[in-house]
């Protein structure tokens, strides 16, 4: 195969009052670049001011544009924080905002933020000058971002190429790790068919799946213990649950009345067999498992997971559901499951699997240092590898040195490969599923 190699975009974000430290940071990237390509990484600094061109659109839209693919941010402030580009925001601002909002979601990997403390220039304005003051003062103070400070170009210089060196070394070995995981698996983006909120929307066209949902929760819990019960299999059960909760499914015996139900046969929601009932489909089958699924996990009932693990369109259609408010109830439980905080999963390697895998799915970018630390400390069976997934598959790049590490260390081949697809996929050498 070609020999792989990474581009390294860094975008270079300040105003005009800090263009000799502009210079300066991308002499030192230059410098970077020439050091580490042979190492196959490959530093490519971007400033608004040459390649800026002539537009009838908003110019911060095509400078955003660039700053969505960079890898790594470097803002410099001073005296300003640039002119107002629109919604209140300057393009400074703006930057930064959404800079930040990539690095949260796992997009790009850091943001370095820089303060020049030396006497303001003549030319500064005071309102400006003022709002500068007060972003740094709110940045400073808050419990997240790291802010550096310097008074001379001198110091700047210094103290980025530091940085630099730091960050570049968390690169090492990363284009080997891509190589690795492309020559086992050609890399690809997952069939859109296969996605939860596809799934869900063909269900739609057959019928209202919210009232589904309203009127026949009882279906759905069921469905689920029956799948903790037989798996797949209970799919082509008949049914024999009765649903309770609305006058508008009668009962007989404990069993649905066929008549009551003729909407749904009529809708192929169910299917009529002689005397019984069943699901018209699989997709039903799974739909109504996932609903009950999620309503278990939002009670925190770990039994509804202990036992059997679920198959991937149960898990596509619970990522489908679990939104909104649905999904800030969830995502603490999850967390717990993980942990196995206070022992609730304890011996349930299944129930921890579980709750890695669809941490992953909502892309709960909250759970990272969790699902690292469960790398570290769970030997479960298989729930190094979920966690390893769901990292890849929320990019989370945070976590790559610490991921490269254990590819170097561990020699079980299956948990190598998961590692080097995560790790391709959130460098974005090759879009793997997970």
């Amino acid at each position: 195969m070609a020999d792989l190699a990474l581009r390294l975009k860094v975008f270079l974000a300040s105003p005009s009052d800090v263009r000799l430290e502009r210079d300066i940071a991308e002499q030192e990237l230059w410098r970077l670049h020439r050091q580490f390509a042979g190492k196959r990484l490959s530093i490519d600094a971007y400033r608004w001011e040459p390649n800026t061109v002539p537009t009838f659109h908003r110019v911060q839209s095509g400078i955003n544009l660039h700053l969505r693919t960079a890898e790594l941010t470097i803002a410099i402030l001073w005296s300003t924080l640039g002119t107002v580009t629109g919604a209140g925001e300057t393009g400074s601002q703006e930057e930064l905002r959404i800079a930040a909002e990539r690095v949260a979601r796992g997009y790009s990997d850091d943001v370095f933020l820089y303060f020049k403390t030396a006497p303001l220039p003549a030319t500064a304005e005071p309102a400006k000058a003022e709002a500068m003051a007060k972003l740094r003062t709110q940045l400073m103070a808050a419990d997240g971002p790291f802010v550096s400070e310097f008074d001379t170009p001198e110091a700047f210089r210094d103290r980025l190429h530091g940085d630099l060196r730091n960050w570049i070394e968390r690169w090492a070995g990363i284009p080997e790790i891509c190589a690795y995981a492309l020559s086992k698996v050609p890399g690809g983006p997952a069939p859109p068919a296969i996605l939860g909120e596809s799934r869900l929307a063909r269900l739609r066209l057959q019928y209202d799946v919210t009232s589904l949902l309203e009127t026949c929760q009882p279906l759905a819990t069921t469905s689920m213990w029956k799948y903790q019960a037989l798996g797949e299999e209970a799919g082509g059960v008949a049914l024999d649950v009765a649903l309770a909760g609305t006058s508008r499914w009668a009962m007989t015996g404990g069993k649905p009345t066929n008549g009551a139900f003729q909407p749904l046969v009529d809708a192929g929601v169910l299917a009529r067999h002689g005397a019984d009932l069943y699901f018209g489909s699989m997709e039903w089958f799974y739909f109504f498992c996932a609903a009950g699924l999620l309503d278990a996990v939002t009670a925190g009932d770990v039994r509804a997971v202990e036992r059997r693990p679920y198959i991937n369109p149960i898990h596509q259609y619970l990522q489908a559901l679990a939104v909104g408010q649905r999904r800030t109830l969830v995502v603490p439980t999850l967390r717990r499951w993980l942990v196995n905080a206070g022992g609730v999963t304890e011996g349930k390697p299944v129930a921890r699997n579980f709750a890695a895998y669809v941490l992953g799915m909502l892309g709960a970018v909250e759970a990272h240092e969790d699902l690292a630390r469960v790398i570290d400390e769970d030997d479960g069976e298989g729930v190094r590898e979920y966690c390893v997934a769901s990292l890849g598959r929320m990019r989370a790049r945070v976590q790559m040195p610490m991921l490269a590490d254990l590819f170097k260390r561990t020699e079980d081949a299956d948990l190598r490969l998961m590692i080097a697809q995560a790790i391709s996929r959130m460098v974005g050498a090759a879009d793997y599923p997970m």
